[in-house]
């Protein structure tokens, strides 16, 4: 990708009517800086052969790993290794230089040149890093235990569910152990070729255990969204049981019919403790990804009460099995509700908010139908919550009709004015057509 602007020679010119060609450009300046752009970005190209270039104002996430086969010394040598070592989102830890022909010496004059505080922890051998990663790898088996010796797949999912929920209940165990396992996730990245056998499968074991653990009971921060795209080797890593946990993860009361619920909750097999994780995990599911349902909407104190009492160990097995169980019907009760007026998400949140504030079923109903007609050619525009002016005609709307029938129901002022707020706020959650 390295050329100089003076070289006639043929085979470089075509090149370069090529490269220009392919990135619709006049200039072959422009199309390198399209494919520099582009290997910032993109997932193609993956590599970059370069000579005297990109030593200054250059980063990308990407770049972790760095070839070199030619001399550099002083200053150019120090901008080369920082080009490939700077941190990034939390995704990124070290860069990797594989040296071709012995520059560490020249490294070390290149140091000299400052301070040595200046450039404390800049480079390290790889058996350093290692070492890192060996000790931090032990901590976290030394907090859930080492991979168990199991006979199926279903068996070792059974227990990175049982660790997944210690940490859910143990705040600081949670927070030692994502901590340390976001750092030795960064590290895999760069030595698991020099890992054995066994450390590769103590790292599958953690990973599992996390994987579950931010699936059930977090929501996926953007760190965990850049680590899809750079953890390469860690989703390599993942074991077999994950597809367990994917075919686990869709226990929700949304995916889930009632009929799949009633066999579940008499089968004989399964304990009332195995019942009541089952679907304490169904519910912390539905709250992470069905938050604005709503369903959920409708029942989400009870949901948050349940989980805070299993987090805090306050009721047995058997309370918890028979409140979350009161807690399913009812869900698949509200579903039904729902299907036989049919309504819509917005009709149907509309309408929830109504009952639960105190007005009468039939006449929710009819309240929701007049609201649907008077707000909906605002509310029906692609973005409208974003818009002040659609905002404020869609309060207006819900002031003005929410007020009377309040009034003619005997509710205080007070009342009347926060389930206003409340159907404005809950009127925004839902886009249009859903």
């Amino acid at each position: 990708m390295s050329f100089q602007s003076q070289e006639k020679d043929r085979i470089i010119e075509e090149y370069k009517r090529e490269l220009m060609e392919k990135h619709c450009v006049t200039d072959p300046k422009d199309a390198v800086q399209r494919i520099i752009e582009k290997f910032r970005t993109d997932d193609d190209p993956r590599i970059l052969i370069v000579t005297d270039m990109l030593l200054t104002g250059f980063d990308a996430p990407i770049l972790q790993v760095m070839y070199l086969d030619k001399p550099l010394k002083g200053h150019r040598l120090l901008q080369a290794v920082a080009r490939v070592n700077r941190p990034y989102r939390g995704v990124k830890e070290y860069g990797l230089v594989i040296d071709f022909i012995g520059i560490f010496d020249e490294l070390e004059k290149a140091f000299a040149m400052y301070e040595s505080e200046d450039l404390k922890g800049a480079v390290f051998d790889v058996e350093e890093v290692l070492q890192d990663f060996r000790g931090r790898l032990q901590r976290l088996l030394q907090l859930v235990g080492p991979r168990p010796l199991t006979a199926s797949d279903e068996e070792l999912f059974r227990q990175v569910k049982l660790r997944a929920e210690s940490l859910a209940r143990d705040k600081s165990l949670e927070r030692e152990f994502t901590e340390n396992y976001h750092v030795l996730r960064r590290l895999y990245e760069l030595i698991a070729p020099k890992l054995t056998t066994e450390e590769r499968e103590e790292y599958k074991w953690l990973s599992d255990i996390y994987t579950f653990y931010i699936k059930n009971f977090t929501r996926a921060s953007h760190e965990e969204e850049l680590a899809g795209k750079y953890y390469k080797k860690t989703i390599e890593a993942i074991s077999r049981s994950l597809e367990v946990i994917e075919k686990e993860a869709v226990f929700t009361p949304i995916t889930i019919d009632r009929e799949f619920f009633e066999e579940f909750i008499h089968k004989r097999e399964i304990s009332d403790e195995e019942k009541a994780s089952a679907l304490i995990m169904g519910l912390s599911r539905f709250k992470l990804y069905f938050s604005r349902d709503p369903i959920y909407l409708s029942v989400a104190d009870k949901v948050e009460a349940l989980l805070e009492e299993w987090r805090m160990k306050l009721k047995t097995s058997l309370e918890l099995y028979e409140e979350a169980k009161k807690l399913w019907k009812k869900i698949y009760a509200l579903r039904e509700e729902q299907a036989k007026l049919r309504f819509g998400s917005r009709e149907y949140l509309i309408y929830r908010t109504l009952v639960d504030a105190g007005f009468k079923e039939t006449r929710a109903v009819e309240i929701t139908k007049q609201l649907m007609e008077e707000i909906g050619d605002k509310a029906s525009v692609q973005g409208w919550s974003s818009n002040p002016k659609l905002v404020h005609e869609v309060e207006k709307v819900i002031a003005l009709r929410i007020l009377r029938e309040a009034h003619k129901a005997g509710f205080t002022l007070d009342k009347a004015r926060k389930l206003v707020e409340l159907l404005v706020e809950r009127v925004k959650l839902v886009e249009p057509g859903e």
